[in-house]
């Protein structure tokens, strides 16, 4: 599956925390803390690949990072809040244009006043200097309808109302919780038309718990609209503050859509009170504290695009008259012209005289006395008296007082005494027989120097010509230079250097076969990383990546302190190692990295600590950090393709200002 060549990245704010009781599992998608304080999932499907999806050539990228509120009446009778600046589709400058569809969500405006809120300027649109666009919703009591908002997004040629179709972008809600862990809590919900989308994608340990409108099982029909619940208590520090650096709460909260050629689409966000909804059957009249929250969306998120297990389409629109024969291997683009053929009108009172499909032969009216096929060769009586194949040669009766296998010739004995330099062949027989005891002299002359240094200096200044024995005592100190001082100089170097600059340079860090196959999730720090002298790929497949790490962070010369790195081993585990005093454009480490289950992609968590990097990550407890305090560090987060794009990268565009992604 080709990964996005460029993405819509809005912005926004969902609505602020909320908690209440748990929906009922009935076996709908998801998963939601119960009393034992643990997650428990609720049939979770992680299919590898998405059945009947596949990416766009072109996929556009709309930002609210630096997109401008133009228009800010939502609240008004057929106001609406326009984004400015969002994107760039064919050389068009694109708005996302929010308008309401129906309901009473104009009224807010009265209720900001009573509860003096402000204006919807501070309200709606965007916060200054946010990575997401939000609307507020605000719950009154004896209102059942009045949190509850239905909105149509549009993407619009900039300054008008023009429609225009992207042929396919990404939209994430965020922060989808609850109120307060009591049962009486406010609560959120999101109410969408699956069949608007391509595809749906919640984290395997999501907070939602997805439902059918209609009340029935899921999969929900084409008839039926999704609901995504909140189920756990949120507070205003735990909300998102970017789009692409989520907490695992944050991804619990969050659901990603993707469109193809879509303009619009419409969805129904609902702050509540459950038991002041039709159909409440518990116990409590009203719910604890009415207020408000905020709406947060934002483009694509690459944390959940990456981890969510995938959902397409809903199913055919309605089912047959009749169950068909056997399910089909994917649901079919509509609904079947003529109905299956009906089953019987009740179970048979006996077995059918003949079987539906002809058996390959009659069957027999008793246990058959000999098996229907005769084996290919008939069983033997008892064990074989010789091996099937014939062993290399008999066994012995006892150990061998030879190998088995003979060698051509003895094996050559060792030296009898080292060479003035390496021999290109081993002597004929040892040097002498070792003592058995330490000798209180010195070996006989080998005739020629030692190769090693000694432990210490030689006993007397160096001679003019070359010993024929060697000394028999540590000679006295010896200054062959006059300046060597007697003492070490009044300071130590800031820190001792582990790499010299007159080691043989290094060979240059080779580029990577695919640059296309390593991108930057997300940074912590100022200092950039220089991706293609850090990581190289040497293996990839659908299952595991294995790659090389580099220090490219400096000189050849130089050492960084510290480099911590994490990866996926297994399905439940992570691992973190760290490596301390890496020389410049040498590596470290070769990894290889479990690919998600879903996705062929895995990432890599990159920790760099050393005076030479400007930053203030934190690097986790898991890594056990041992820096000293006040260490600059960086982090980087990198996303690895298990199968090279390569193949199709000349196949995709993207669009970002005109100048592409």
């Amino acid at each position: 599956m080709k990964f996005f060549a460029a993405v819509l990245a809005l912005t926004s704010t969902l609505l602020a925390p909320v908690i209440g009781a748990d929906p009922v599992n009935d076996g709908s998608y998801g998963a939601y803390p119960v009393d034992d304080g643990k997650y428990h999932e609720l049939n979770l499907v992680k299919p590898k690949e998405c059945p009947g999806y596949q990416e766009a050539d072109i996929v556009t990228k709309l930002d609210f990072v630096d997109a401008t509120v133009d228009v800010n009446t939502l609240h008004l009778a057929g106001g609406e809040i326009r984004y400015g600046n969002v994107g760039t589709f064919e050389n068009k400058k694109l708005d996302m244009r929010v308008t309401v569809t129906e309901g009473d969500y104009t009224d807010i405006a009265q209720v900001w006043d009573d509860r003096k809120k402000g204006t919807a300027d501070d309200q709606n649109g965007k916060k200054e200097g946010s990575q997401f666009g939000k609307i507020n919703l605000q719950t009154v009591q004896f209102k059942p309808k009045s949190g509850e908002g239905n909105f149509q997004f549009c993407i619009v040629e900039s300054g008008t109302d023009n429609l225009v179709t992207l042929d396919e972008f990404y939209f994430t809600t965020y922060d989808t919780d609850d109120r307060s862990d009591k049962a009486s809590t406010l609560k959120e919900k999101l109410i969408f038309d699956t069949t608007q989308a391509e595809m749906w994608q919640l984290v395997d340990k999501t907070e939602l718990v997805v439902t059918c409108a209609d009340g029935l099982p899921q999969p929900c029909s084409s008839r039926s609209k999704t609901v995504f619940t909140s189920t756990t208590k949120g507070t205003g520090p735990d909300n998102p503050t970017d789009p692409n650096d989520l907490t695992e709460q944050q991804k619990a909260r969050s659901i990603l859509f993707t469109f193809q050629k879509k303009s619009c689409f419409n969805l129904t966000y609902d702050h509540y009170c459950p038991a002041e909804q039709p159909g409440y059957s518990g116990s409590l009249k009203t719910c604890t504290g009415y207020t408000g929250g905020n709406f947060l969306f934002a483009g694509l998120s690459d944390e959940i695009r990456i981890e969510g297990p995938c959902n397409t389409k809903s199913p055919t629109a309605s089912p047959t008259d009749s169950p068909s024969s056997g399910p089909t291997k994917y649901p079919t683009d509509s609904p079947s012209s003529e109905p299956t053929m009906s089953p019987t009108s009740s179970p048979s009172s006996s077995p059918s005289d003949t079987p539906t499909e002809t058996p390959t032969s009659p069957p027999t009216d008793s246990p058959s006395s000999e098996p229907t096929m005769s084996p290919t060769t008939s069983p033997s009586s008892s064990p074989s008296d010789t091996p099937t194949e014939t062993p290399t040669s008999p066994p012995t009766d006892s150990p061998s007082s030879e190998p088995t296998i003979a060698t051509p010739s003895p094996t050559k004995c060792t030296t009898m005494s080292p060479t003035s330099s390496p021999s290109d062949t081993p002597t004929e027989a040892p040097t002498s027989p070792p003592t058995d005891s330490p000798s209180s002299e010195p070996t006989p002359s080998t005739g020629a120097p030692t190769k090693s240094l000694t432990p210490y200096p030689t006993t007397a200044p160096p001679t003019d010509d070359t010993s024929s024995t060697p000394s028999l005592a540590p000679s006295i100190p010896h200054r062959p230079f006059p300046n060597i001082t007697n003492a070490p100089t009044l300071s130590p170097t800031p820190s001792p250097s582990v790499c010299s600059a007159n080691d043989t340079p290094l060979p240059t860090i080779p580029e990577s076969a695919c640059p296309e196959d390593l991108s930057l999730l997300k940074i912590v720090g100022d200092t950039e990383i220089p991706i293609a002298g850090a990581v190289r790929i040497l293996d990839q497949n659908s299952n595991e990546v294995t790659v090389r790490l580099y220090n490219a962070w400096t000189d050849q010369q130089d050492a960084v302190s510290s480099i911590f790195y994490q990866y996926k081993i297994g399905d439940y585990s992570e691992k973190c190692y760290e490596d301390q005093n890496v020389c410049g454009n040498k590596s470290y480490a070769d990894i290889t990295i479990q690919c998600f289950n879903h996705k062929p992609y895995a990432t890599l968590d990159i920790w760099v600590a050393d005076g030479s990097v400007k930053g203030n990550a934190t690097i986790p407890n898991c890594c056990k950090p041992d820096i000293p305090e006040g260490t600059p560090s960086v982090f980087y987060k990198l996303l690895v393709a298990c199968e090279t794009k390569c193949s199709t990268a000349s196949q995709r565009r993207s669009l970002r200002g005109g100048t592409g992604v």
